[in-house]
């Protein structure tokens, strides 16, 4: 575990909650098909997929409304971590056992958060000191949550007036 956490804190995440319903599954399947406890790997890796599933979920929800420019590449990573995880939960359903394929599962995992989901949060961390966006991103949420008639008269946001309202 220890390992785990300096291995984690070096990629400049530490301790992060999303992570660990990832990692520490992803850790405790590892740990269970080395010691032969293949019908708790196998319930991991279901368990794995689900969470894995449940997570890129939400990512790709939150680039889609930030309107992230490498949502797509980021998006296609998650459709093939999935389906790899998918297809390892079929595999292992059918006794075809093979530490090396979690293990490179593993390292996948750690690259796509090394560069995919750093990248994101460096593009969210950079759009949060911006005004301008600032100012978008809550016209997005109040034209969502409003009718068209609502938000026409309220005519401003928190920024002032919006395109809708001078329309």
């Amino acid at each position: 575990m220890e390992q785990q956490l300096q291995l984690r804190d070096e990629l400049g995440y530490g301790y992060d909650s999303r992570y660990a319903n990832i990692l520490e599954v992803m850790d405790d399947v590892i740990f269970n098909a080395e010691h032969g406890c293949t019908e708790r790997a196998e319930k991991g890796l279901q368990r794995l997929l689900s969470n894995t599933m449940d997570l890129a979920r939400a990512e790709n929800g939150a680039m889609l409304s930030t309107y992230y420019p490498e949502r797509t590449r980021h998006e296609l990573d998650h459709v093939v971590i999935c389906k790899t995880i998918a297809a390892l939960c079929w595999r292992w359903s059918r006794s075809d056992h093979r530490l090396n394929d979690l293990y490179e599962l593993r390292e996948v995992v750690l690259h796509h958060i090394g560069t995919h989901d750093k990248a994101f949060e460096r593009f969210l961390l950079g759009m949060m000191s911006t005004p301008a966006v600032q100012c978008s991103t809550v016209h997005r949420q109040l034209s969502s949550s409003l009718r068209l008639e609502e938000f026409r008269l309220k005519r401003t946001n928190r920024c002032g007036f919006t395109e809708l309202a001078q329309a």
